[in-house]
């Protein structure tokens, strides 16, 4: 099962699909992710599935860029947000705590397959089975 999804090809309508994030110290760009050059030896794969760098920069309030140059939209979980529609680095974190009885929410994200981009959320709040 690969680490990353890319749907579409090209600028426009392109998207990826990851548990964690991508967009590790700037290097990440789609001609990365298409030559696999994405993932050095020295991070593993790690990073795509546990990292939270980007949950400790929107917490850190400072006002990082909502894309990253060359990276298509990227949708990810493993870090909650509390607005899954705001863009850091490229990357929608559109886990909303499914697991949180008091809170959470599983999120559905439509994308507009002409741009890559959201066109809207829908969110099933938490129910007891």
């Amino acid at each position: 099962m690969p680490y990353i999804y890319a749907v579409g090809q090209g600028t426009t309508g392109r998207f990826h699909v990851v548990h964690a994030e991508i967009a590790q110290h700037g290097y990440n760009t789609d001609d990365d992710i298409d030559t696999q050059e994405y993932l050095p030896a020295y991070l593993d794969s790690d990073p795509l599935l546990w990292a939270r760098f980007l949950k400790y920069e929107r917490r850190s309030k400072v006002d990082y860029p909502a894309s990253s140059p060359g990276l298509s939209p990227t949708y990810c979980g493993h870090s909650f947000s509390d607005d899954p529609l705001k863009p850091i680095r490229s990357h929608y974190q559109i886990d909303t705590i499914r697991w949180a009885p008091t809170r959470g929410a599983l999120s559905f994200v439509e994308i507009d397959t002409s741009s890559g981009l959201p066109k809207s959320l829908t969110q099933v709040p938490y129910a007891e089975p």
